[in-house]
C-alpha cells in the first residue's frame, strides 16, 4: 500500500503472519476483502450503526466455543449473550451454529484482523522519537 505523508507504514514479514500469510496475496487483497464484507458486512455497519459490539461477540464465541466462557471473556451474562447471538444471526440471516457458516464467519474475521494489523500505522521506535 501507499505510504501516508506523515504516518509511518507498519511493516509486517511474511513469516510473521503464519497461514494469513498464505491468504494475503497482494494481487488478492481487495477479494479478500469483498469476502469479509460479504460475511460479515452487515454485521460491522449494524455495530458502527448503534454502537454495539457484536462482531467482538461473534469473534469471542468463536474463540472460547462455549457460552458460558464467552459470557464470563465479555463480561456479559449468558442471557445477554444469547440475546446477542439472536441479534447476530439474525442480522445476517446465517445460523452461528452451522460448521459451513462457522468456518466462513470465522475465516472473514481473521480477514478483517489481518487487514486491520495491516492498515494501522507503525509504533514509533526510539529512533523516530529523537
Amino acid at each position: 500500500r501507499d505510504a501516508e505523508v506523515g504516518v509511518p507504514a507498519a511493516v509486517a514479514h511474511i513469516d510473521d503472519l503464519g497461514i494469513y500469510g498464505l491468504l494475503f496475496d497482494h494481487h488478492r487483497a481487495a477479494e479478500l476483502q469483498e469476502f469479509a464484507v460479504r460475511w460479515l458486512g452487515a454485521l460491522t455497519d449494524y455495530d458502527r450503526k448503534h454502537r454495539s459490539e457484536l462482531v467482538p461477540t461473534l469473534r469471542e464465541l468463536f474463540r472460547q466455543r462455549s457460552l458460558t466462557e464467552s459470557a464470563a471473556a465479555l463480561h456479559i451474562h449468558i442471557s445477554t449473550l444469547k440475546y446477542r447471538i439472536g441479534r447476530i444471526e439474525a442480522i445476517l440471516a446465517r445460523s452461528v451454529e452451522d460448521w459451513d457458516n462457522i468456518f466462513h464467519l470465522e475465516l472473514a474475521l481473521r480477514v478483517l484482523d489481518v487487514t486491520e494489523l495491516l492498515h494501522r500505522p507503525a509504533e514509533p521506535t526510539a529512533a523516530d522519537l529523537t
